[in-house]
């Protein structure tokens, strides 16, 4: 009854002290494979902003300031 009694504590105390949970391996994959995805996006409209009506070779892309 004791090692279940201290067991029970230890895993509860274990909760209490972790806290923050950390994201599962696929959730954290998704996220990665997304900024990966995202990343490759804004480099190939940077290659090509020359096409685009309103380019402006100054503007730096997804940011609304000046070099």
């Amino acid at each position: 009854m004791v090692a279940i009694t201290f067991g029970a504590a230890r895993a509860a105390a274990a909760a209490v002290k972790g806290g923050k949970s950390k994201a599962s391996f696929w959730s954290r994959f998704y996220k990665a494979l997304v900024d990966a995805r995202m990343r490759a996006a804004e480099r190939e409209l940077t290659l090509h902003r020359h096409l685009m009506a309103d380019y402006d070779k100054d503007a730096v892309f997804g940011h609304n300031k000046k070099r």
